[in-house]
């Protein structure tokens, strides 16, 4: 799917299922401050509008890194 978390095509040995979840609320919150997926077909960021408050805008694109290590935890 075009928002799964990187779970989905990566190695299961070292999957957090924390960091999963981070990553798809991070979606959702996404989806529901621009009314559409966070990644375009070729897999691009799409960014925010400019009337995101920045605070947001940074916690949810570290939602979204790539890298799950520098997802936020709890």
């Amino acid at each position: 799917s075009d928002w799964s978390s990187d779970v989905c095509s990566s190695d299961l040995k070292d999957f957090d299922p924390f960091k999963a979840d981070v990553y798809s609320l991070g979606v959702t919150l996404y989806q529901m401050a621009m009314g559409k997926l966070p990644y375009d077909k070729e897999h691009r960021f799409l960014g925010f509008k400019d009337n995101i408050d920045p605070d947001f805008k940074d916690f949810v694109t570290k939602m979204l890194s790539s890298d799950p290590d520098c997802r936020p935890t709890m």
